[in-house]
């Protein structure tokens, strides 16, 4: 009886480490995502002031507020390149996705220029 609970307090404890891990993981993407949303709500602020100081130049200073960005990714180069090449090297969506097959038959040649005209009525 003393092996059995032993055993169960081992269990026990494995459990609490595998819910610690999670709750771990779980407060690490709630604060990721709460730096995101604090992040993307200055960046509207600072839009909004760049507007107010310069004008309806809204495109410029959209590139520039992304392009200032950019050097923030330099340190995750390797896993964008890795990742890139991944995707890179999956199957075609015609392939992966079966059913879909007809309607990009359907679309023929004009599937990308289709997308483009889509994703352009966005802006």
């Amino acid at each position: 009886a003393a092996a059995a609970a032993a055993a169960g307090e081992g269990n026990d404890e494995g459990l609490a480490v595998a819910v610690a891990a999670e709750l771990a993981s779980f407060a690490l993407g709630m604060g990721i995502l709460a730096a995101a949303l604090i992040l993307s709500s200055l960046l509207g602020l600072y839009q909004e002031h760049l507007r107010a100081r310069f004008g309806d130049t809204h495109r410029e200073s959209i590139f520039y507020t992304h392009a200032l960005a950019l050097p923030f990714f330099a340190a995750l180069a390797p896993q964008i390149r890795l990742h890139a090449d991944l995707f890179s090297r999956s199957p075609p969506v015609r392939e992966a996705l079966p059913l879909l097959a007809d309607g990009f038959a359907m679309l023929g040649d004009h599937g990308p220029s289709a997308a483009a005209a889509a994703a352009a009525q966005q802006w």
